[in-house]
């Protein structure tokens, strides 16, 4: 330790006093000079225990608490950005997408679309509610994709539309009444007039004709198995050539895939709802077939992925380094810290490393602003770079520091607990080593002692003095070691007897 540099005393010089004996005439006679009084006054303090902290300031880099970086999964150009600097996001939301020069949003589409339709044909399903009219298969039978299964019919209404020839929309209205003649069947039905168009459609002569839609009453006699063709007859006139009718609330449902027939229960007569699964359908084929779909779509869909960049963690974004129609760069891509915490990174060498602990508090000052935080990590290894170790700190409440921004930081780097403290200035050298003065039985005694910690006002001594010992803390130019002191309340007292005697 370089004291000398520390300690800066001026010059102790040891004051010598010279008796002179002056020769006093008159009358004839002498008179002897009174000798001078030598004791040095002095004022102690009794030394104490304490701890003594010596702060050091290290220079701090700051990043997020429980940072993340999301890099481009590829290389391209950026064509959306959806957060800045300074967001919440939460985990799984977009922060950017990229071009997809290769489609892989539309071949995983596909692929979905294909696993989807491929699952749903093993559970053929009803497609509308209603009554099954007839039923094509029986549990147990073996059947082509495109076989249909059963027909359900949810009402017995039947309708047409019907061409006029030479007439216009406004010749027809809804709620009408319309006189159907049905092929095969004798006398007419009646129908209404349900939908008339906005406009008119050429017929194969020529001719221009305008389509009305008529729901006929059916009288029980029309039934979903058959083919009926149809004319009608509306107002004034007589519908162009033979219209099929159909009926509007029925649907054949049809199996979507070959295979074995189980679990079909339904007959005639029987109601069904829509969506209501009516067999399965199974088949080695068709399991091998789902399972490719499957393999399929999970490899479109993370090549899909790779174009779409999402938040990995919630939390707050950093940093956000790309742009809109530009080419990612190769680093990040946008930075996300888990909370408003930040981390302050500094190195500090093996004796001060191995002072610090867990929990220690710290503090950061940034444009006058001051930080409080806390250890939460000491390096076990030297830094390669440094030959340092590094330490980071915790910042809970320090938002406002920037990620990469460089700070200064102050801690506890060394102290001395349960030691002896002593002010600083009762120190004196002698050839670099230390010593001070203590009172004793009226004498200062210079005594050596060995100086630990100090700081501008305290010292701590690891070695030469005791709790209770009387340190002289006064300097005097006749103070040394054997000299005769009294204390500074002492020799007030004898100052005040004296005056009293004169």
């Amino acid at each position: 330790m370089d004291t000398g540099s520390f300690f800066r005393r001026k010059g102790r010089v040891a004051a010598l006093l010279l008796g002179l004996a002056l020769p006093l005439t008159g009358c004839g006679a002498a008179e002897e000079a009174a000798p001078m009084d030598i004791t040095v006054t002095v004022e102690t303090q009794t030394v104490t225990t304490g701890s003594l902290v010596l702060e050091e300031s290290y220079v701090a880099e700051i990043s997020a608490e429980g940072s993340v970086s999301v890099y481009p999964k590829v290389s391209g150009v950026v064509t959306e950005v959806l957060v800045s600097a300074g967001d919440t996001v939460q985990a799984g939301d977009v922060l950017c997408r990229f071009e997809d020069a290769g489609g892989a949003g539309i071949s995983q589409a596909q692929a979905s679309l294909n696993y989807q339709e491929l699952v749903k044909s093993r559970t053929p399903t009803a497609t509308i509610s209603g009554t099954v009219s007839e039923t094509y298969v029986h549990d147990g039978d073996s059947i082509s994709a495109g076989a249909p299964l059963l027909r359900i019919v949810s009402d017995t209404d039947v309708v047409a539309d019907f061409l006029f020839t030479y007439a216009a929309p406004s010749d027809f209205y809804i709620g009408q009444s319309a006189t159907v003649f049905v092929t095969g069947f004798e006398g007419s039905v009646r129908g209404t007039v349900v939908a008339v168009p906005d406009g008119t459609t050429t017929v194969s002569t020529g001719a221009t004709a305008c389509s009305v839609r008529v729901k006929i009453d059916n009288p029980g006699a029309l039934t979903d198995s058959g083919s009926f063709m149809a004319q009608a007859v509306v107002g004034s006139y007589t519908s162009y050539g033979q219209t099929p009718l159909t009926m509007s609330g029925a649907a054949t449902v049809y199996a979507a895939a070959s295979g074995t027939v189980s679990g079909f229960t339904k007959l005639a007569g029987s109601t069904v709802t829509a969506g209501e699964r009516l067999c399965t359908i199974s088949s080695d084929a068709l399991d091998a077939q789902i399972e490719s779909a499957r393999l399929s779509l999970a490899s479109t869909d993370l090549t899909a992925e790779n174009y779409i960049l999402t938040a990995p963690i919630s939390g707050s974004v950093e940093e956000v380094n790309v742009t809109a129609n530009n080419v990612a760069p190769s680093g990040a891509a946008v930075v996300i810290s888990a909370s408003g915490s930040r981390t302050a990174t500094f190195c500090v060498p093996d004796d001060v490393a191995k002072t610090l602990t867990q929990g220690q508090a710290v503090t950061v000052e940034d444009q006058g602003t001051l930080y409080t935080g806390t250890i939460s990590e000491i390096g076990v290894a030297v830094d390669a770079a440094s030959g340092l170790f590094k330490i980071k700190a915790t910042l809970p409440e320090a938002q406002s520091l920037s990620n990469g921004m460089i700070v200064t930081l102050t801690t506890a780097a060394r102290s001395e607990e349960d030691t002896v403290l002593i002010p600083t200035d009762a120190l004196y050298f002698d050839g670099g080593e230390a010593y001070v003065y203590l009172a004793q039985n009226g004498t200062a005694v210079r005594t050596p002692v060995i100086v630990g910690l100090y700081t501008a006002e305290q010292s701590a001594i690891t070695s030469g003095l005791s709790a209770g010992d009387a340190l002289i803390t006064t300097w005097s130019a006749g103070l040394k070691d054997g000299a005769a002191i009294r204390l500074t309340g002492a020799a007030e007292e004898t100052a005040a007897g004296e005056g009293a005697a004169s």
